[in-house]
């Protein structure tokens, strides 16, 4: 995948990574019987270093070094959004062709398939990160979208970053024009709460997860983010103001800092939690969901994590393993539909809240008139 991005680091640069040990002797020896010259094996690594970075370097031996230095990618948080139109399955996949050209027109990859009624788009990519060290900052990454069939259209699932959310744009956005030819009405929904100003309620939402994923319960919550909007400065006069903060450790709902925090009007935006299923000596599962944006509450993410296996008489594994994917796909989807229902009550609550209000505002006014 070649693309427009500055391949020529400096001698320094250059210098420092070959001394890493992420450069092994035989990657070195190799980078420099490229230029046709035989080393020995009783010059010093420094030295060998100090006489490669003196040479001109081309994309090739920057792709060798940066492939051997390496980038952990790490597993990204999962967000879904449903479209709901009758365009036909034909036009979804002549869309999703348009996808695929756009992306390999950007010299990166895409290919898609369909497997039981279940549309995956795999997408190579390459991004840049212009604060790491040179030979770190063009990165490989690969993401999957995942459409279903749904009772309203189509419901798409993909990995939140900005680059993916680029994707999923153009793809609904040809859906879109696809339905104004044929004449068919388009519309899209993903789970936020941007219409809950109640900090009581944007709480509510998470602990409403915890507590309703069917087949599941709770069984501790080991990490909360709060967030606390900065107020309007004509409300408060006060030029201090905390906005974030995070709790860690078992039981962290239960604390008493953690209800100091919710009258200070504080609410939950990112959550940890385990939890296990309802049958006897079941393992221990782990999930992180936030509001990328917890200001607004939209941009809504959630991740499984993996699962403590469970070994006998109270005991589980001490670290975390994967999931079988079929157990993860199962798990990211009750998670999902969870959420969906819950904020969907939520802001049903809040709706009827706000028109208790106004009902209790004009008997007011009406008695006030009398």
């Amino acid at each position: 995948m070649l693309k427009n991005y500055l391949f020529s680091v400096t001698d320094k640069a250059l210098y420092d990574a070959l001394n890493t040990s992420k450069i092994t002797n035989s990657e070195l020896r190799g980078l420099f019987l490229s230029r046709g010259v035989i080393t020995s094996i009783n010059t010093s690594r420094d030295e060998l270093a100090e006489v490669f970075s003196k040479y001109n370097h081309d994309y090739y031996d920057h792709q060798k070094i940066a492939n051997a230095m390496g980038v952990i990618t790490h597993k990204e948080k999962v967000t879904s959004t449903v479209y709901k139109t009758n365009v036909s399955k034909d036009n979804l996949e002549e869309c999703i062709d348009k996808l695929k050209c756009k992306i390999n027109k950007e010299n990166d990859l895409c290919l898609w398939s369909e497997d039981n009624g279940i549309i995956t788009v795999d997408i190579t990519y390459q991004t840049v990160d212009y604060t790491k060290s040179e030979f770190k900052q063009v990165v490989k990454k690969e993401a999957t979208l995942t459409i279903e069939v749904t009772d309203s259209g189509y419901n798409i699932r993909y990995p939140l970053n900005t680059t993916v959310e680029k994707y999923e744009e153009f793809l609904r956005l040809e859906l879109e024009k696809v339905s104004e030819n044929d004449g068919l009405s388009f519309d899209y929904e993903n789970i936020n709460l941007f219409t809950v100003d109640d900090h009581q309620l944007r709480t509510k939402f998470f602990i409403d997860i915890l507590n309703k994923m069917d087949g599941y319960k709770l069984k501790d919550v080991t990490d909360v983010y709060v967030y606390h909007p900065k107020p309007d400065k004509k409300e408060d006069g006060s030029e201090i103001h905390i906005s974030r903060a995070s709790l860690k450790g078992a039981g962290v709902l239960k604390s008493g800092e953690i209800q100091e925090l919710y009258d200070r009007g504080f609410y939950i935006s990112k959550i940890r939690w385990q939890f296990i299923d309802k049958l006897i000596d079941s393992d221990i599962y782990e999930a992180v969901a936030q509001f990328g944006d917890p200001e607004k509450f939209t941009l809504f993410s959630y991740l499984v994590k993996g699962k403590y296996k469970y070994k006998g008489k109270e005991q589980y594994t001490k670290n975390i393993v994967k999931l079988l994917p079929d157990e993860e796909i199962l798990i990211t989807k009750l998670i999902e539909k969870t959420a969906k229902l819950v904020s969907d009550d939520i802001i049903t609550e809040a709706n009827k809240e706000d028109e208790d209000e106004s009902s209790k505002s004009e008997a007011f006014s009406s008695t006030s008139e009398c």
